[in-house]
């Protein structure tokens, strides 16, 4: 490509550059993984204090927590610990852990820090593979960013302060496919696409774009995928690591589907 010094490889007879793609695949919304300082620090919120004051009364919040599947039906036989809030003398935190059943589990907890994990899910679905973090201010708050775990589970909090952790069954397996178009030339997903020299040397820009067959992800959801353009040799050497990249939103659909990743005109 030119100003990047990058060197061409001959394929077929046709001097050319090779194009791959990778692409990495994330949820639109909030980080997997909340900490308490990045809450505070969006928020604005009254977090208590670390030392405890003398109060003739201890305020608690009432949180309730359920596990569910994808459609709401409550999952029993999970199992979840809690561990948080004011430190005792001993400088231990709170602890709860509980297996679900039908009814939710309903928790009086103190303002503070506190960090909730899935120890074990229920018969056939997959664990929240992420510890979720969150907080209750003094005013009795309950702040959370909803989001989506590394492996799709989701966690949600209502206005009443009830969580709703949602699993996914174990046979799904997000599952992602590409390949990389480049002008007339289409690549698959072994064998990347090819930009003759003579189609470089007319200078246009080249329009090269990503077909991204997935699988197994959530119906519904919105998912970010970050596509990275590389330039590799016949031998599979990466010349060019970052030829481009862009990141892109996608909606996902129950059985699958396909997304077109556009990186736009190139001049090679």
């Amino acid at each position: 490509m030119a100003g990047k010094g990058v060197r061409k490889r001959m394929r077929s007879g046709v001097l050319a550059v090779l194009l791959s793609a990778t692409m990495v695949f994330g949820f639109a919304s909030a980080t997997a993984v909340s900490v308490a300082a990045d809450i505070r620090e969006e928020t604005g919120a009254d977090l208590p204090e670390e030392e405890a004051t003398e109060s003739s009364e201890v305020n608690t919040t009432a949180v309730t927590v359920r596990v569910t599947d994808e459609q709401g039906a409550a999952l029993s036989g999970a199992a979840l610990f809690i561990e948080g809030g004011p430190e005792d003398e001993d400088g231990l935190p709170s602890t709860f852990t509980w297996i679900t059943a039908e009814d939710p589990y309903v928790l009086a907890l103190e303002p503070g820090e506190y960090v909730l994990i899935e120890q074990k899910a229920a018969e056939g679905y997959q664990k929240a593979s992420t510890p979720i973090v969150f907080a209750i201010t003094n005013e009795g708050k309950v702040i959370l960013e909803e989001h989506v775990l590394d492996n799709g589970a989701q966690i949600r909090l209502s206005e009443d302060g009830q969580f709703q952790l949602i699993n996914i069954p174990e046979e799904r397996v997000p599952m992602l496919r590409t390949h990389v178009t480049a002008g007339t030339s289409e690549g698959s997903e072994t064998a990347p696409a090819q930009v003759s020299y003579e189609v470089i040397r007319e200078g246009a820009p080249i329009p090269v774009f990503d077909t991204v067959v997935y699988s197994g992800l959530i119906e519904g959801v919105t998912y970010t995928v970050t596509g990275t353009l590389i330039e590799v040799g016949e031998d599979g050497e990466i010349l060019d690591a970052s030829v481009a990249e862009t990141t892109q939103e996608y909606l996902a659909e129950a059985d699958g589907g396909t997304w077109i990743v556009d990186f736009g005109g190139l001049n090679l």
